[in-house]
């Protein structure tokens, strides 16, 4: 878990700035890196071509990286460092829903059990309907969908999990058929939900 963490840490804060010179031929690069041990700022003048390229390559690399890293642990990617936006009828169950679920789970050992005792915990959540931040989530929809747009370009669910999301997440459930859902923001990885 650390790993991946430190992976994705890392992959965010490599910013790579392209901008043009007087010289429209040449273009200066210029990689600034936040790490732990303070910022490094480096510069090149080349070709803008070749600039262009490399910044590509340097995106493209950081996104293939993450992906097989998280496919190690079983989590498939469908987009990374994405917006999403949808609406429907739906539910997301957040980080206090799912750690709620795997420590009842834990000290159970039962599934139906767990469930059971998670749809109370996961209502009395939700009465603050909104949310602003979430490391994790789980987010479906019915009458709807979620759309990302991001490094894997434009993919379209009714079901995904949602790592290091920074939005807003409206949930209201009510006692009735349909349970409202928006959302909108920016996540670090969505995934395919694997208890679809």
């Amino acid at each position: 878990m650390k790993k991946i963490i430190v992976v994705l840490l890392i992959a965010m804060l490599i910013f790579p700035y392209i901008y043009s010179s007087a010289d429209e031929e040449k273009a200066k690069v210029v990689v600034t890196i936040y790490g732990m041990n303070g910022i490094n700022k480096m510069e090149k003048s080349m070709n803008r071509e070749k600039a262009m390229e490399m910044a590509r390559e340097l995106n493209d690399m950081h996104a293939k990286e993450i992906k097989e890293m998280l496919n190690e642990y079983g989590i498939n990617v469908t987009n990374l460092f994405s917006i999403v936006f949808g609406f429907g009828n739906g539910i997301a169950l957040y980080t206090a829903d799912i750690a709620f679920f795997m420590l009842v789970y834990a000290m159970y050992g039962n599934v139906i059990v767990a469930i059971i005792l998670t749809s109370v915990f996961a209502f009395i959540t939700h009465l603050l309907p909104i949310r602003l931040f979430q490391p994790l989530a789980l987010v479906g929809v019915k009458n709807g969908s979620i759309t990302s747009i991001g490094l894997n370009g434009v993919n379209q669910t009714s079901q995904c999990i949602l790592i290091g999301f920074v939005g807003v997440i409206i949930n209201f459930v009510i006692p009735t058929e349909t349970l409202p859902l928006f959302i909108a923001g920016y996540s670090m990885v969505v995934a395919v939900n694997p208890f679809s």
